[in-house]
């Protein structure tokens, strides 16, 4: 057997055995699964069912939500089973994923075992948020960290785009290649590289992110509706801005996920805003950890949402902030909008978009190979409208240099040379986009497909043009049906039949459906 047995570049092994039945480990199965893999899910004994911990999660996975399968009956391709007697299934599955709890010790103890049972040839990921794939590795055989790359998952894993696949300073680069193309051509998810640092790049800046926001929201004494006013679309981000957002995290995920980065960047300048605010302590404490517990930043009272008053700690109707500034049209007008204004607010949410921007700039070359990368983890790990540097550039380096010198803030040596030499991240050529390197030199994008979906999709071959739609060739059978009938995608006769050929053809083995532009359809024309 070799590390890719039975499989074609892209193609998914016939069998993966996942070890860790928690919250991520029956997840990842799940989706394996729904992509029609034989899985082995092994976990601890309940009572007298050894392999007890993994036939619950398995008989859980329709109830979750979001959930976790593409149809229920996918969870007959699940099979549970005990750790301690894991021998048979670790010694011919091709991949091994080790999903266990968060925890150094503990992950070291289970890839103790998979060093000792999986099959020389195996290809073995640990899924972690950000443990250091070296310490993983450390004391194991050459073999063993030849084989051993990070691919990080983010939750849900069914829902969420981005997938973080980090080498070890062994890793094989012909065994990284198959993690990073089994996670896109056989699960349909985007990779991105990352260097082995505390974190990786998504949580690394998009948790330095909330992090900022919530140090600057206490030093500000601002409520939670308005630092969520100004924090969400206006910035290109979601509309869950950034409380909401930290509440469907978990307070506590939050902060332990922030103090492993403070931990691990002792010499990293802006160290200190991974560090825990007092008030954030004292929510964790009291037991308001966000969504799971029912209250954090908000909390859902009778039919209404209620915010936190930080005052007092109580539940408050929300309140209703007022802002003369645009949270639709291009993300580059509402930039210039959120520059251009004097309300106390707009001033809050630009000092720290500032610094976000100057973190990523700061830190690019730390954390990935290819600053695109930087980008492309926060656009799909983090579902925001650009990455960090795309925004330094819909912002304007020198624009930016100024905002960070008035409130004496560093500016990184990245910013620095773009301001300098009136230069921009990205730049669009007659051969495509490039990407900044260094003095004013530039190379093309890195890796097929382009940072946002428009310019992905605008690569693919049409198969059928029509009346506002087109069929798309996705490869691998998938077919994309976009549709691009108005700014609304209001659907006449044409994209409806167009739908229904596509499914009835049987040529397709699926189909995914999209709108050009902000919105998937309105609905039907009914004129």
């Amino acid at each position: 057997m070799t590390a890719s047995q039975g499989t074609t570049e892209g193609t998914l092994p016939s069998a993966v055995a996942v070890l860790g039945a928690g919250v991520m480990g029956r997840q990842i199965a799940a989706l394996l699964a729904s992509a029609g893999v034989e899985v082995d899910l092994l976990d601890l004994g309940i009572a007298d069912d050894p392999a007890g911990m993994a036939r619950q999660a398995i008989a859980d996975l329709p109830s979750m939500r979001p959930t976790p399968l593409f149809r229920d009956e996918d969870a007959a391709r699940i099979r549970p089973g005990a750790l301690h007697d894991s021998g048979p299934v670790l010694a011919t599955a091709p991949w091994v994923i080790e999903a266990v709890v968060e925890d150094l010790a503990i992950k070291r103890s289970v890839l103790d075992l998979v060093e000792a049972q999986s099959h020389p040839d195996a290809i073995i990921t640990t899924n972690t948020s950000g443990l250091p794939i070296a310490s993983l590795a450390e004391g194991r055989s050459a073999d063993f960290q030849r084989r051993f790359v990070g691919v990080h998952f983010f939750n849900p894993p069914r829902a969420m785009l981005l997938v973080e696949v980090i080498p070890g300073v062994a890793s094989d680069p012909g065994v990284v290649e198959s993690c990073r193309s089994w996670v896109e051509a056989g699960l349909g998810k985007r990779a991105v590289i990352c260097r082995d640092t505390p974190n990786f790049i998504a949580n690394r800046l998009g948790v330095f992110a909330l992090m900022d926001i919530l140090h600057r929201m206490g030093e500000a004494g601002l409520t939670v509706d308005a630092v969520d006013a100004v924090t969400g679309q206006l910035l290109g981000r979601p509309s869950s801005a950034s409380l909401r957002l930290c509440d469907l995290i978990g307070l506590d995920t939050l902060a332990h996920v922030a103090h492993t980065v403070h931990d691990g960047v002792v010499d990293d300048p802006w160290r200190r805003t991974f560090a825990t605010p007092d008030f954030l302590g004292s929510m964790i404490e009291s037991g308001q950890l966000g969504a799971k517990t029912g209250g954090g930043f908000y909390k859902k009272v009778g039919k209404q949402i209620h915010s936190r008053d930080m005052a007092t700690g109580d539940y408050v109707p929300r309140e209703r902030i007022r802002l003369e500034l645009p949270l639709r049209g291009p993300l580059k007008g509402r930039l210039d909008a959120l520059w251009d204004s004097a309300e106390p607010l707009a001033q809050f949410a630009r000092d720290h978009l500032a610094t976000c921007v100057a973190y990523a700039a700061a830190c690019a070359h730390r954390v990935a190979h290819h600053l695109e990368d930087v980008d492309r983890a926060l656009v799909w790990g983090f579902n925001w409208e650009a990455g960090p540097l795309a925004l330094l550039d819909l912002i304007g380096p020198k624009r930016l240099a100024a905002t960070l010198e008035e409130s004496s803030q560093p500016v990184p040596d990245l910013l620095g040379e773009l301001a300098a030499s009136q230069s921009t991240v990205y730049r669009q050529t007659n051969e495509g986009k490039q990407v900044f390197e260094s003095k004013g030199n530039y190379r093309p994008l890195t890796l097929p497909g382009s940072v946002d979906d428009a310019d992905f999709l605008g690569e693919l071959d049409v198969l059928e043009q029509g009346e506002g739609c087109r069929l798309l060739d996705g490869g691998h059978g998938v077919g994309i049906l976009q549709f691009h009938a108005g700014s609304l995608n209001i659907l006449g006769p044409p994209p409806l039949q167009m739908a229904i050929d596509c499914v009835s053809s049987g040529k397709l083995q699926s189909m995914v459906l999209c709108g050009a532009g902000e919105h998937l359809s309105a609905g039907a024309d009914l004129q």
